[in-house]
C-alpha cells in the first residue's frame, strides 16, 4: 500500500515536473532571444552616437582648418615674422661696415661692386621695412575681428534635441 501510494507521488511529481521543466526551457529561450533584443539595441544606439560624435569631430576639424586658412590668408606667416627680425642686424652690419671703408676703398673697383652692393642690400631692406609697416597698418584693424560665431538658439535646440534622442519602447 505504501509503495503503491509512493508510486503514485512519484508518477504525480514525474506529471507535473515534465511541464515545469518545459516552462523554465521556454524561460531560457525568452530570456537569449530578450537579451539577443537588447544587444542588437545596444548597436543601435552605439551607432547613433558614433555618427553624431563624427559630425561633430569632423564639423570642428572643418572650423580648426578654417580659421588656419583664414589667419594665413590674413596674417603674416610666423615664417615670414622670423625673416623680418634678422632685418635690424642686417641693416646694422652694412651701415657698420659703411662707416669702416676709407678713402683708398672708393679708388679700389672690387671694393666699390661690394659697396654699390651693400647699397642695394640696404635699399632692399628699407623696403622690406615699409612693407612691414604697410603690413602692420593692413592687419592690425583685422587682427581682432576674428571670432567665432554660431547662434546660440540652434545650439541650445540642438543639446536640447540630443538630450531627448532616442527612447527604449517596451511591448
Amino acid at each position: 500500500m505504501k509503495i503503491n501510494e509512493l508510486n503514485n507521488n512519484i508518477n504525480y511529481l514525474e506529471k507535473i515536473t515534465s511541464p515545469f521543466q518545459n516552462s523554465i526551457n521556454e524561460l531560457k529561450i525568452i530570456f537569449e532571444k530578450a537579451n539577443e533584443k537588447k544587444e542588437e539595441i545596444k548597436l543601435k544606439i552605439q551607432e547613433t552616437f558614433t555618427k553624431l560624435r563624427n559630425c561633430i569631430n569632423n564639423k570642428e576639424d572643418e572650423l580648426f582648418i578654417e580659421l588656419e586658412n583664414k589667419f594665413e590668408e590674413l596674417f603674416l606667416k610666423e615664417g615670414k615674422i622670423k625673416e623680418y627680425e634678422k632685418l635690424p642686424n642686417k641693416l646694422k652690419n652694412l651701415l657698420i661696415k659703411g662707416k669702416n671703408l676709407n678713402i683708398n676703398d672708393w679708388k679700389d673697383e672690387n671694393k666699390l661692386k661690394f659697396l654699390l652692393n651693400d647699397c642695394i642690400n640696404i635699399e632692399n631692406n628699407l623696403k622690406s621695412i615699409n612693407l612691414i609697416n604697410k603690413e602692420i597698418n593692413r592687419i592690425s584693424s583685422s587682427a581682432y575681428e576674428m571670432d567665432f560665431n554660431y547662434s546660440e538658439r540652434v545650439k541650445d535646440e540642438l543639446l536640447n534635441y540630443i538630450k531627448n534622442l532616442g527612447t527604449i519602447n517596451y511591448k
